[in-house]
């Protein structure tokens, strides 16, 4: 992802010109100055802005961007401007930067993706919106680390910041960033998890139950037993759910479940790398043993509780071969409440 921002950043300035340049000629147009059916709209003559189409003239002129100026966000009862920075390429990115009415100026370290025509509105508030309270102080929501729509680890200096979720609210209430994780959808989990995207993975959602879970997947429960989970012994019945992945092979889910509510569900199939996924989401918070096929591995269990997933790695290839979410916990609750007990192999 780094590579791809500082590989779009190099085409920003050529692009920010063309759209300054087609703002001055748009607004001479509709004041009368000059002839606009026999102008041409500007070019830029720039390498970088070769690269990106200039956004339609009609479209820029009909955006909607008066919310860069309209609300109040830190509290103090006065409007507060906002700045975006549009960094370049059809899907990426833009970033804002707050000037309070006091004239301090708060930058949000966020790329939020782009597709936008004419500027960054409203008009996709599943990607950006603005809330505003029962108080008058508006936060922004906003999706993070998506790129075209797909979501993208989560960068590491973002983690630093408290950012658990793709899906986040931003507030300056205090005059300071405070982020408050929003969390993600039955939908957006699901699609990661068959997928195999472990990632962008931020917790199994716990209004996600069975009947979602079988609705979203077209599958069909083929029978059921009985498990038992964790040191607690806590008896659930596990469901094997069959499906095509999506390199057209047959996938089976093993969903573990208390009635209809989901305790974990794991996938079999090879998942690539161990090293990889580490990069993404730092070291396991445990590695615990698992057996398959009566041989015991120490600690080939790697174990990243906060973020609702377990892995299990191959001793030799060092190759994931299993996974399994839940919702997002601790580690003393998930040796207590969620390791399978026994070999959790078919």
């Amino acid at each position: 992802m780094e590579r791809r921002r500082r590989a779009r950043l190099a085409t920003a300035r050529g692009i920010r010109l063309a759209v300054m340049a087609a703002r001055r000629w748009i607004v001479t147009c509709l004041l009368g100055a000059m002839a606009c059916s026999g102008s041409k709209a500007p070019t830029v003559s720039s390498d970088a802005a070769s690269d990106a189409a200039l956004p339609d003239a009609a479209a820029f002129a009909l955006a909607d961007l008066s919310w860069m100026h309209s609300h109040d966000f830190d509290g103090d009862g006065k409007r507060d401007v906002v700045d975006v920075e549009f960094t370049g390429g059809a899907h990426c990115c833009y970033r804002l930067t707050v000037t309070l009415s006091s004239g301090r100026a708060i930058a949000l370290p966020f790329d939020l993706d782009g597709g936008y025509v004419g500027g960054l509105t409203l008009e996709r508030p599943a990607n950006f919106t603005v809330e505003v309270g029962a108080d008058g102080v508006a936060r922004f929501v906003m999706t993070i680390a998506a790129y075209g729509g797909r979501f993208e680890p989560i960068p590491a200096e973002w983690v630093r910041l408290g950012v658990r979720s793709h899906r986040i609210a931003v507030s300056l209430r205090t005059g300071a960033l405070e982020i408050e994780n929003l969390g993600w959808d039955c939908g957006d989990a699901i699609d990661a998890l068959t997928h195999g995207r472990l990632a962008v993975w931020e917790g199994w959602p716990s209004r996600c139950d069975v009947a979602e879970l079988l609705m979203a997947l077209a599958g069909q429960r083929m029978f059921d037993n009985e498990v038992h989970l964790g040191t607690a012994k806590t008896e659930a019945s596990l469901d094997h759910v069959w499906l095509l992945g999506s390199d057209g092979r047959r996938l089976s889910l093993q969903v573990v479940r208390r009635e209809m509510r989901i305790l974990r569900v794991d996938m079999e199939q090879p998942l690539g790398p161990a090293k990889a996924l580490v990069a993404a989401l730092g070291p396991p918070e445990a590695r615990l043993p698992y057996t398959r096929w009566g041989f015991t591995h120490a600690t080939g269990q790697w174990v990243w509780a906060s973020r609702g997933l377990v892995v299990y790695v191959d001793r030799e290839s060092r190759i994931i071969r299993r996974a399994g979410v839940f919702v997002a916990t601790d580690r003393a609750s998930y040796q207590r409440d969620l390791v399978m007990a026994g070999a959790p192999w078919r």
